[in-house]
């Protein structure tokens, strides 16, 4: 029997070599660390606020670490951004946040600073460009100064991460270079990991994650268009997101991080989870059914890092009554929820 006689007898009895097949999906990534559990924190307004209670509401929940926010701001005119100005709040500002690092540390909680971009005039972050060039290298440099002052900072007070951007998706895909040059720079001053937190619709075509330390997520992802959904519907909803989630963590061997979640107590509450102006009736079940298929469906994934709460407000200044359908869990039966989960994780 001749060569190509016997090759043609192998294909039939054992199909075609594995090399003809469809390419294998990137490897699965798996994070070994224990999970971040983790509070975004409202500034304290004053000094005065900055009490040795600070935190303490924190540590309650069996949280371990704590998100602190610069924030920054930009106008629609040529001139860059600005930040630690007095009009800010006491705890937004360089002496606020140096002061919060501080007590968080003398605590026990490990912290990220993930500064925020506030753009005037209600333009959405992610969408904002500059017009001309000129204008692109006004912003760049203002925004890469206010990078690395809270860079050095984090460096010099041991923070342990430090987020370089919140959802500026336009941005970066205008110019990704001075991403590239920023990470570089942010590198040589500050020692700790590194994170960008990007919206959840757009986290999955960030051109840098391979130079970072953590795949940032703000997880506002829809879930279900019921008003007061169960969690066996919120689990179904999570399916494409969870696949989409790890995808993304295989293709870079990156470990997933929520550097925002949450939902407000409020019907529809996983409609559209990120939409802030609307008020639907108060609905305590949902934003617990929201933290009950989270902690369920997505902290046990491999590929998951764990993540911040949006968000937390220091008991000084936390106003119930003004805060019906607010993101906070604070007092509510969804608080209960995340100190059960983080007790367990």
């Amino acid at each position: 029997m001749n060569t190509f006689i016997r090759f043609a007898v192998l294909l039939m009895l054992f199909g075609y070599p594995s090399w003809n097949c469809t390419p294998s999906p990137a490897r699965l990534y798996h994070y070994s660390s224990t999970r971040i559990k983790g509070v975004n924190f409202t500034a304290p307004v004053k000094s005065k606020d900055m009490d040795s209670l600070l935190f303490n509401s924190v540590k309650r929940i069996n949280a371990d670490w704590v998100s602190l926010i610069p924030y920054a701001y930009k106008g629609r005119a040529a001139e860059g951004i600005s930040w630690n100005h007095e009009r800010q709040f006491y705890g937004e500002k360089r002496e606020g946040i140096i002061h919060s690092i501080g007590i968080a540390k003398a605590k026990g909680l490990k912290v990220m600073l993930k500064p925020h971009l506030w753009i005037m005039h209600g333009i959405f972050t992610g969408e904002f460009v500059c017009t001309t060039d000129d204008e692109w290298k006004k912003f760049e440099k203002s925004y890469e100064e206010y990078i690395l002052d809270y860079a050095r900072i984090s460096d010099s007070m041991n923070v342990e991460m430090l987020c370089i951007g919140t959802e500026l998706n336009a941005f970066i895909t205008k110019r990704e270079k001075f991403w590239d040059n920023l990470i570089e720079k942010v590198r040589k001053v500050y020692k700790g990991k590194l994170t960008y937190a990007e919206n959840w619709d757009k986290f999955d075509n960030i051109p840098f994650w391979d130079k970072l330390d953590f795949i940032g997520v703000d997880a506002y992802f829809p879930l279900c268009n019921a008003e007061n959904p169960d969690t066996q519907m919120l689990t179904l909803g999570w399916k494409p997101h969870i696949k989409t989630l790890s995808e993304v963590s295989g293709r870079y061997q990156k470990a997933i991080l929520f550097t925002e979640f949450g939902y407000r107590n409020m019907n529809y509450a996983a409609k559209e989870p990120w939409v802030t102006d609307k008020n639907e009736s108060v609905n305590m079940e949902v934003q617990s059914s929201c933290y009950t298929a989270l902690f369920d469906n997505v902290w046990p994934q491999p590929w998951f890092a764990g993540g911040f709460v949006w968000k937390w407000y220091d008991e000084n200044n936390f106003e119930k009554e003004y805060l019906p359908t607010d993101y906070t869990p604070q007092g509510k039966p969804a608080e209960k929820v995340l100190e059960e989960a983080f007790r367990q994780y």
